[in-house]
């Protein structure tokens, strides 16, 4: 053991000394052996389009500490520093670390958090390097500090590629665009089709930090985030080009929606410039006289910052620079001139700022509905069906009904739908899969491919690009070949009886049973009754249509039901079936305290933003619904993900309901969190509960087949049926029992009839023979066997 020796002055500002005498010299001893560490991670990929997901988790027994020589003397918070060392180098000759919580079990790195220190070591991108990793604990910070280390352990990490010389615009709904990197380090400037009006997103830079407004500071004002889950940016309206930049260093943004562009041929009228937003491009038709007519190209917009909340007309040129564009003051010659007489395009391509002349008359898009850089399509046809069918995949196939939306106009379907986190779907014109035209997305990794509607056999999934599941308000546009979805945020009821404020009765979301509900006390609905907005907005809204129906609607309209002065009443909107919305208003009988379900399941994860749930991994129980659930958790025989990590769920189907993360790998943590972890490979028993928001587990080793006689079996997990099993022989009239336990606790089942209880009678073999027995352990509720005679 290193001991590590200090005299101490009571004088000294980190620490807080009461002495017995004044002049008292203290010695601060480092206790212990060092801290040992461990990780269940020991392969890691790193994934440059996850950032923000879990890669690496460490824990520890306990972190080293110190001892005084004098126990009334006390250290400061900061007096004894416990820090992870990483290296590339087993000698840790130059480590990067990072200090750690002394009140901590564990810490863990994101994606981006751990390729920036992976980087730092020298481990190329795209290669496999191993890093050594250990704690550090040292009394202080001070220079000749004698420190202790723990074991040392090593993992496998390939990093990716840090780009910086873009910064991605990253909406809450799945899509995404980018603009480039400005000449001054830390901003950014760039044009983009921003898809919709009030479109949310957050900053992404390419070493994953995330940015997105301080709250109530404005909409153009920034702060770092540590992920993308709240107080996002947002766009005014409407869609189309923007222009925009921002700064890292001013921490501040700017958006320029561009009203009109123009080109114009020296000494000749403008002419009105097209845009494309499937190329971010605009294009006009040229006829110069002769060679040598030098081209302008302006442009006018609305001016959003931190200064202009309400916009600021402005304009702006583009000029030319060979072949690449650039922003320039209102009024300056492009730099493009005409070749010769005759007619020209001028393109003008935003993204990479490019521009092109081109000869005669130019349709980017192909001239028709089907944009030129998406493939052929000649099995598309627009459906003509009331209603548009959402399907459940099985292996890529539709398999079952998920959800429908209505024909809103010919072509075009619409509907608020619930999807879970990365759910994959495709749409069909008949609630009968067989017999339905099925809709995917376009077999092509381009910009814009999810969103573009597809019927060839080498279709895509379509897939909801989001780890956040959510109540979505979907459009099909099937004569466009395009759909999109937008985030339902909140369901405001307004009326006279809150003065139609859209802020004092906001309804929240069930994502258990889909529906929206709030508790109001109205007193009466008034004159002109009530209406309910969509995201805050008064141009989006619904009102009673009697018989308890909802439709969309301009005017307000009084409910059905009536109220009393003084009683509170529970509003409740379905709105899943776009051919039936409800709402339901009943008298609020107060609050019964905590309702629990009887079920609550677990999920293997993999550990990705918003932690994936790949399958159900088992069904927790609550006999008396208390909110305290126990069961039984079985992982793989090796650390490879998913099968040794889980996560928590409200409702058996992965990735829906509400989903349940761990802090610490002891708290649970309701829609956040990260993934749990075991320390060992086999079963173990799980108690969670959310009556505290707490998680133990219980390891039991491996079960095993016990004949009385003391002749076991262990028993091995079959990952492909998720089950226990053992191959035993016996003899007619022999019992077995399946057995597991450690740490003090042991189960012993038996049972008949292919049912286990815990404790039962062992379960009676009729004929000898060699069988297949097997254990299914993963619905507490209904824990089961079966003999197979091989």
């Amino acid at each position: 053991m290193k001991r590590t020796i200090y005299a101490i002055m009571a004088a000294i500002s980190i620490m807080a000394v009461s002495c017995s005498k004044d002049g008292e010299t203290l010695i601060a001893t480092v206790t212990g052996d060092g801290t040992q560490i461990g990780s269940i991670n020991d392969d890691i990929v790193l994934d440059i389009d996850h950032p923000a997901s879990l890669a690496l988790t460490i824990w520890w027994d306990e972190l080293g500490n110190a001892s005084l020589s004098n126990p009334d003397a006390q250290f400061a918070d900061n007096f004894v520093v416990n820090a992870i060392q990483f290296s590339a180098t087993e000698d840790f000759a130059d480590p990067v670390e990072t200090v750690v919580d002394n009140d901590a079990a564990a810490v863990q790195f994101t994606t981006a958090q751990l390729n920036s220190i992976v980087t730092s070591l020298g481990i190329e991108s795209g290669t496999s390097g191993t890093v050594y990793i250990r704690m550090r604990t040292s009394l202080g910070t001070g220079a000749g500090a004698e420190e202790t280390f723990g074991n040392s352990i090593s993992i496998t990490v390939t990093p990716y590629f840090i780009d910086m010389s873009f910064i991605t615009l990253a909406g809450t709904d799945g899509t995404s665009v980018t603009i480039n990197a400005a000449p001054e380090e830390g901003t950014y400037a760039g044009f983009a089709s921003i898809p919709s009006g009030w479109w949310n997103f957050f900053f992404n830079e390419g070493d994953g930090t995330i940015w997105g407004t301080v709250p109530d500071a404005g909409a153009f004002v920034l702060e770092e985030k540590s992920d993308m889950s709240s107080w996002n940016s947002w766009f005014p309206e409407p869609s189309g080009c923007y222009y925009i930049t921002m700064s890292t260093a001013d921490a501040t943004w700017s958006a320029t929606a561009i009203t009109g562009a123009t080109a114009t041929l020296s000494g000749s009228e403008a002419v009105s410039m097209e845009y494309s937003s499937a190329h971010n491009a605009y294009t006009a038709v040229l006829n110069p006289a002769s060679g040598d007519i030098s081209i302008y190209v302006d442009l006018e917009g609305t001016l959003y910052d931190s200064t202009n909340g309400d916009g600021l007309g402005t304009s702006m040129s583009l000029v030319a620079s060979g072949s690449s564009l650039a922003v320039g003051e209102a009024g300056t010659a492009s730099g493009i001139s005409s070749t010769a007489a005759g007619t020209y395009t001028i393109i003008l391509y935003l993204s990479d700022m490019t521009w092109e002349l081109a000869e005669g008359e130019v349709d980017i898009d192909g001239g028709s509905e089907d944009p030129g850089i998406w493939p052929e399509d000649p099995d598309y046809t627009v459906a003509s069906s009331d209603f548009l069918y959402l399907f459940n995949l099985v292996d890529g196939d539709p398999a079952s009904v998920a959800g429908r939306l209505g024909r809103t106009s010919d072509g075009v379907y619409e509907g608020f739908q619930y999807l879970g986190s990365w759910q994959n779907f495709k749409f069909g014109d008949s609630e009968d899969p067989a017999a339905a035209k099925i809709y995917g997305s376009v077999p092509a990794n381009d910009a814009g491919a999810l969103y573009r509607l597809y019927c060839g056999e080498d279709m895509f999934n379509i897939w909801y690009d989001s780890a956040d599941a959510a109540c979505l308000y979907l459009t099909a546009d099937l004569n466009e070949r395009s759909w999109s979805s937008t985030v339902i945020s909140s369901i405001s009821l307004v009326g006279d009886f809150n003065d139609w404020d859209a802020s004092a009765d906001v309804l929240t979301f069930d994502p258990d049973r889909r529906t929206w509900s709030a508790v109001v006390t109205p007193g009466s609905w008034g004159e002109y009754g009530i209406q309910f907005y969509i995201n805050g907005s008064w141009e989006w809204k619904y009102s009673p249509d009697g018989n308890g129906r909802l439709v969309r609607a301009e005017n307000s309209a009084v409910p059905e039901v009536p109220v009393e002065e003084g009683r509170s009443y529970t509003v409740t909107l379905d709105l899943n079936d776009p051919a039936g919305m409800t709402y339901t208003i009943e008298e609020y009988k107060g609050s019964t305290g905590d309702e629990y379900n009887e079920f609550f399941y677990m999920f293997y994860s993999w550990t990705t933003e918003g932690y994936w749930q790949e399958r159900l991994a088992s069904t927790l129980w609550s006999p008396g619904q208390d909110g305290v659930y126990t069961g039984f958790f079985s992982t793989a025989d090796s650390w490879d993900a998913p099968y040794a990590q889980f996560t928590f769920g409200s409702v058996a189907e992965p990735n829906s309901g509400t989903k349940y993360g761990l802090d610490n790998n002891t708290a649970i943590v309701e829609g956040g969190g990260s993934n749990g972890w075991t320390d060992n490979l086999g079963l173990y028993e799980i108690t969670a509960s959310l009556a505290d928001m707490t998680m133990s587990q219980r390891y039991l080793g491996k079960p095993a087949v016990d004949t009385g006689s003391g002749n076991r079996v262990q028993m091995a997990f079959n990952m492909t049926g998720f089950v226990w099993e053992a191959t035993c022989t016996f003899n007619a009239g022999d019992s077995f029992t399946i057995t597991a336990g450690n740490d003090g606790k042991t189960y012993t089942f038996g049972g008949s009839d292919g049912v286990l209880t815990d404790g039962g009678t062992g379960i009676a073999v009729a004929a000898a023979g060699t069988y297949l027995v097997q254990v299914d352990l993963g619905n507490a509720s209904h824990l089961t066997y079966t003999m197979t005679l091989q």
